[in-house]
């Protein structure tokens, strides 16, 4: 009896194995075959990122409402003061304020699908690139050519937020449905994305 249901879980894994919904589309390409192409394609994996420069060459009274550093610093994940520099030597120095940006507790808790990048020298800024959305598709409007060796496949897809996107307010990606268009060649084993 051991043996049996030993078997018959082996012969159910292989079968998931072989109805694996993924590779090339074999046949006429239709709608749903090429929405799974391009959900699995480079295209709709991108990331909608917004860019945190820490410590920008400016007074903290010159960030804008637009800028990063404010938006986030009102959902309490950065705090920013100023720091007094003093440039030059001698009779040449000359004081000027410089915004000094750090993330709060809530912005380390936060930080953590962040990425860093240091300065490499001093004309450069230390910045975060923070992910705000996803692309998603939302359907495919339209295929020309899907019997043939080459086929062009419109479709609409939009930003979906993460949940710091949701709280932005004025860097929250537009919601708007938005037009693409992909081309698709039909090769030996069936039809596959044209990346470029």
């Amino acid at each position: 009896m051991k043996y049996i249901v030993t078997y018959i879980l082996l012969f159910l894994l292989v079968l998931s194995l072989g109805c694996n919904d993924t590779g090339p589309i074999k046949g006429n390409l239709n709608r749903s075959g090429a929405a799974r192409l391009l959900n699995e394609s480079k295209r709709l994996k991108e990331t909608k990122v917004l860019t945190l420069h820490m410590n920008p060459p400016t007074s903290c009274e010159s960030i804008t409402k637009d800028d990063p550093i404010r938006e986030m610093k009102s959902l309490n994940l950065v705090s920013y003061q100023n720091k007094n520099l003093t440039v030059g030597q001698g009779m040449f120095a000359m004081g000027m304020k410089n915004c000094i940006v750090e993330l709060t507790e809530e912005g380390k808790r936060m930080s953590s699908g962040w990425k860093f990048t240091k300065a490499i020298n001093q004309f450069d800024i230390d910045k975060w690139e923070i992910p705000i959305a996803k692309k998603s598709l939302v359907e495919v409007t339209g295929i020309i050519g899907g019997d043939k060796e080459q086929a062009q496949v419109e479709y609409t897809w939009k930003w979906v937020p993460n949940e710091l996107g949701e709280k932005l307010n004025n860097l929250r990606p537009s919601l708007e449905l938005q037009k693409g268009r992909a081309a698709f060649r039909k090769y030996d084993d069936g039809w596959r994305i044209v990346e470029n």
